[in-house]
Formats: C-alpha cells, sequence, structure tokens
C-alpha cells in the first residue's frame, strides 16, 4: 500500500480558521464581527452566528447583526471547559463561531491546574501537563466542520541585545497572542490589529497586519501586507 499519491482538488466545503490579536481597542471585535456578517452572507449561510463572549464585546457589536437580519447566539463564558464545550454544541448550532477573546480561557487553564495543584508559579516541567491541556482546544479548532475566528489579547515577545558598553539590555523584539505560543501556528490567516493616531484625520485609524496567510498566490495573498480600516473585502481574497 502506498501512502504518497497525487495530490487532489479540496472536495466540499473548506473552513476558514481565522486568528485575530491585538491591544485594547485597537478594532479586534468590530473586524471579527464585519467579517463574520460578511461571511455569513457569502456563504449564504442560514443559522445564526455564535459568539463566545469574555469581554462583553457582543453587547456593543450586537446592533450591527441585528441590522443585517442575523441571530446571535452569545455565550458569556470564561472558563476553559466552557471553551471546549461551546466548540462541540457550535457544530449543530451555527456555520460560524467567534471566541472574544481566548486569553481568557487559557488563563482560567492555567490558574485552575495551579490552584488545584498549590502551585504559585509555573515551573518548566508542568508546561508537559499545560501544553497537551492546551491542546484539546487546537484540536478542536482546527477539525470544526465550521468557520472560527478567534480573538486573543496581545502580548510582548521580548529578547536580550549587548548595547555599545557589553551590558545586555532587555528590548521588545515582536508581538504574539497572549496564549499558548503554537497557537500562532493555527490559524490559516492570522492578523495583529493596531491604531495610529491620524492628526490630520483626528482619529484613530486601526491597522490590520496580516502575519500570516497560507494562500501562497502572490497575485491575491494577504501575507505580509497591512491595511487601514480593514472591511469585509480585505478579507476576501483569502476566502475565496
Amino acid at each position: 500500500m502506498t501512502l504518497l499519491k497525487p495530490a487532489k482538488e479540496s472536495v466540499g466545503q473548506v473552513y476558514a480558521k481565522i486568528g485575530i490579536y491585538g491591544e485594547a481597542g485597537s478594532g479586534k471585535t468590530y473586524t471579527a464581527t464585519k467579517l463574520s456578517i460578511g461571511l455569513h452572507k457569502l456563504i449564504k449561510s442560514q443559522k445564526p452566528v455564535a459568539f463566545m463572549d469574555t469581554e462583553t464585546g457582543s453587547d456593543f457589536t450586537k446592533i450591527l447583526f441585528q441590522k443585517e437580519g442575523i441571530e446571535l447566539l452569545v455565550a458569556k463564558q470564561r472558563s476553559f471547559e466552557s471553551l471546549l464545550t461551546i466548540i462541540r454544541e457550535a457544530k449543530q448550532m451555527t456555520d460560524i463561531l467567534i471566541i472574544d477573546s481566548v486569553t481568557h480561557p487559557y488563563q482560567d487553564m492555567m490558574e485552575s491546574y495551579m490552584k488545584k495543584t498549590e502551585k504559585k508559579r509555573l515551573a518548566f516541567q508542568d508546561w508537559n501537563i499545560l501544553k497537551p491541556m492546551f491542546r484539546q482546544f487546537t484540536d478542536l479548532y482546527l477539525i470544526a466542520p465550521f468557520h472560527i475566528i478567534v480573538c486573543g489579547r496581545s502580548q510582548g515577545i521580548w529578547d536580550y541585545f549587548e548595547n555599545d558598553e557589553g551590558k545586555m539590555e532587555l528590548y521588545q523584539k515582536g508581538t504574539k497572542m497572549k496564549v499558548e505560543k503554537e497557537m500562532g501556528y493555527e490559524p490559516s490567516l492570522l492578523v495583529e490589529m493596531v491604531k495610529d493616531y491620524d492628526e490630520k484625520k483626528v482619529s484613530w485609524v486601526h491597522k490590520a497586519r496580516f502575519l500570516k496567510d497560507r494562500n501562497p498566490d502572490p497575485a491575491t495573498t494577504l501575507d505580509g501586507k497591512e491595511v487601514d480600516d480593514p472591511t469585509f473585502e480585505t478579507f476576501l481574497p483569502h476566502l475565496r
């Protein structure tokens, strides 16, 4: 029996798995909402959009769904167990799930573990338990037969460099979603949201920085692009 076989075209629906992260006020929830509304229309879904809400964001964006005549199902939960349950339940209830923010269930997982083990800080060996624990979520996320948009808070990535005086200094070399670091590998599209103040417009500009797009076509990929105030149309090259 030969395991290697000729590649074939994908058959049936391919599901979007999108990650969006950023600081407070960067536009994560609003972008996820506009994206889910546009996606709902694109796939001609007849089901509600589901929203796991850990930060009360759905209270402010539900009017956008109402204006489009889209029913919104909301679960205001923060626990890691709730996260797993909601993904399992969503299969029967929706074509599109928003998780905003995944950072809270991740923190709940760690806090619950520390409480159970009566630890005040995590040691290296604890990650041999925590990583497989969080993988329960990423496995469900990847195989779920529906579209999932995961939002998360931003966290700095820090490192040391040697200055001109030969002393080591700490500097921030980048950012990531504030969650288990391997989560960054899972989404097919990963976006960092940042906000800059535009003095000419006297207002904030919300920028989408596309850190990863698995679409390899140079003509349509979003990889490496930066877009001010992204709309649903911004994401269409990836979704198509």
